[in-house]
């Protein structure tokens, strides 16, 4: 097979040459296309199931809810390992799957048996929702929101309802997490004495304003040849429209909400802060989507944040403190200098030994058209660009330099001994038919060697492949 391989090159040089162009080509068109990161995604799928009851002690959340929630899913199928972590009113379930499985399989199995626990959580708990699909090597960009004269709930508004808003609609975001600053909210403080003076209880004051503050329909009045539709406008978005809320009446009179209490805009109570050069500042951490292209990711997210500064107020900026992308270009560079210089040192002894400048040129070709077509195949196979592949490359080139010094060497050999004797061509098919067989056989010996590889599970067989 091997002979006849080389004599077809052979005969079909033009043809040969095109096709080795061709796919060098398209080795580079890959490689500026291909997704590139430190290292491959070493994560097994996640889900992550969050519950909420606001107010419920550690103990009783991991109790009545997290225990539950891991007893229902440990019978789930393709499910590994199931872990909580349960703190004061919060519960979040981590499922973790067997490796190679869909993530979003994963997550509609999840969901499944999710259906199974509803009405059976205590009084006040929220229905249990699927964490963002993403990994943990998903934070992959986060920036600081700051203002010199800016106060904390203002901050968080920003971050919250303008620059999360519009990075979530990114291409490549998965998630955007904020932190620090404090939440806005209407706070209304009850002033006993007033309730006890209208005789008037809490939840009394509670109701009222659950009931004003929302919208409803008032159905379709038809006018002519035309349907005018009701609508009911409640939705509270003043602090007036709060004072003003009638919470009943005493003597005919309406007794409203400042009658009896205190309104005024506060910071929803928070565990959290997040500072920068010891002033107030709110951090935003930007997740990838699972599997997706780190830097093409970032790069949109800069793009994003480059229009969002521009309808920022004059006082807030964004001040970016890890970028993921410096980190995998620095490191894909310095892997990258290093095969070059690899093959520079491969060449110069190249023609150290073979004191021929034409035979050294043509074996050293085989070093980047073969790692063209090595990013074809990458490609092909859906092997990303990583520290690991990279590495991979650099090993194979001292191999394909190996075996073209031999087979160059080779056929010079034999057009100088055997000159006159028969035709060019035909000598070179003779010099390559000599050692192309023990040349394949050499690389399939080694290629053998790393299958084993390929049979690795977990992390180990992640990294490798």
């Amino acid at each position: 097979m091997i002979d006849r391989i080389i004599d077809y090159a052979l005969k079909h040089r033009l043809l040969t040459i095109l096709l080795v162009v061709l796919v060098s080509i398209l080795g580079i068109i890959v490689y500026l296309q291909m997704p590139k990161d430190i290292y491959p995604d070493l994560n097994a799928p996640l889900v992550k199931i969050i519950t909420e009851n606001p107010g419920m002690a550690a103990e009783d959340v991991e109790r009545l809810i997290s225990f539950p929630l891991e007893s229902l899913l440990n019978g789930a199928p393709h499910v590994t390992r199931v872990r909580s972590e349960s703190t004061t009113g919060d519960s979040v379930v981590t499922v973790e799957f067997e490796w190679g499985m869909d993530i979003y399989l994963a997550r509609q199995i999840v969901s499944s048996k999710l259906e199974l626990i509803t009405g059976r959580l205590p009084l006040g708990t929220t229905q249990p929702i699927l964490g963002p699909v993403s990994s943990r090597m998903g934070e992959i960009f986060e920036f600081a929101v700051i203002g010199e004269e800016t106060n904390p709930i203002e901050l968080r508004s920003v971050a919250d309802w303008t620059i999360r808003y519009r990075l979530q609609g990114v291409r490549g975001v998965s998630f955007v997490i904020n932190l620090g600053g404090f939440v806005k909210q209407f706070q209304v403080y009850i002033k006993p004495e007033m309730l006890k003076n209208y005789d008037i209880t809490i939840n009394e004051v509670k109701e009222a304003l659950e009931n004003s503050n929302r919208n409803f329909s008032g159905g379709i009045i038809l006018k002519g040849s035309q349907e005018v539709l009701i609508k009911g406008m409640g939705r509270i978005e003043t602090l007036e429209h709060i004072k003003n809320t009638v919470i009943t009446s005493r003597n005919n009179v309406p007794v409203y909400v400042k009658d009896v209490a205190e309104v005024k805009i506060g910071g929803k109570f928070r565990r959290d802060a997040a500072s920068h050069n010891a002033k107030e500042a709110v951090y935003v951490t930007v997740e990838k989507q699972y599997g997706g292209d780190t830097l093409a990711a970032i790069r949109n997210i800069k793009n994003a944040l480059t229009q969002i500064a521009k309808d920022l107020p004059e006082n807030i900026n964004i001040k970016p403190f890890y970028d993921q992308s410096i980190l995998i270009l620095k490191s894909l560079k310095h892997v990258e200098v290093s095969i070059f210089e690899g093959a520079i040192l491969i060449i110069l002894v190249m023609v150290f030994f073979m004191w021929n400048l034409r035979s050294s040129f043509i074996a050293s070709l085989t070093i980047p058209f073969s790692i063209l077509i090595a990013l074809v195949l990458m490609d092909i196979f859906g092997i990303g660009l990583t520290v690991m592949s990279i590495g991979g490359l650099a090993i194979g080139i001292g191999k394909v330099a190996n075996g073209s010094i031999i087979m160059v060497e080779n056929i010079f050999r034999v057009l100088k001994e055997k000159k006159g004797q028969a035709s060019t061509l035909e000598l070179t098919s003779e010099a390559a038919r000599d050692v192309g067989k023990h040349l394949f056989s050499a690389n399939l010996i080694i290629i053998l060697v790393f299958l084993p590889l390929l049979t690795l599970k977990g992390i180990e067989g992640a990294m490798f492949r």
